[in-house]
């Protein structure tokens, strides 16, 4: 401890030194907290449509899910009208489902009005 004089009264003031390792600490855990939370964020909003694809058999890649949103494309409408026309029996790929949508079309209607038409209704 040093001492100080406060107006001619001498008290001692502890003297506290800053520790590296605690600043080091602290830093590592923002690090890891903020990254917790980006994959947390990535998760809820990626994760529920690859799982969707998955149970459909209409699997996509979660790159693409990501591609679909940078490019302007609602990835739910590219994996509900994948999944539909693939249980219809229309091998579909995301990736002309997604230039129907880019061309302004509504894949989810498009998958559903394919189903009778292979069923062999006129």
């Amino acid at each position: 401890m040093a001492a100080a004089s406060l107006g001619g009264v001498s008290c001692r003031v502890p003297c506290y030194r800053a520790d590296p390792q605690g600043a080091v600490l602290i830093v590592a855990v923002l690090v890891v907290s903020v990254f917790i939370i980006a994959w947390l964020i990535f998760l809820f909003s990626y994760g529920y449509l690859w799982i969707k694809a998955l149970l459909g058999r209409a699997y996509v890649p979660i790159l693409e899910l990501i591609g679909m949103r940078l490019r302007g494309v609602d990835p739910r409408a590219i994996v509900d009208g994948r999944v539909a026309a693939l249980a219809a029996g229309l091998p579909i790929g995301t990736r002309e489902l997604e230039a129907h949508c880019l061309a302004g079309g509504r894949s989810r209607l498009c998958a559903r009005l394919w189903l009778p038409r292979r069923q062999g209704y006129p």
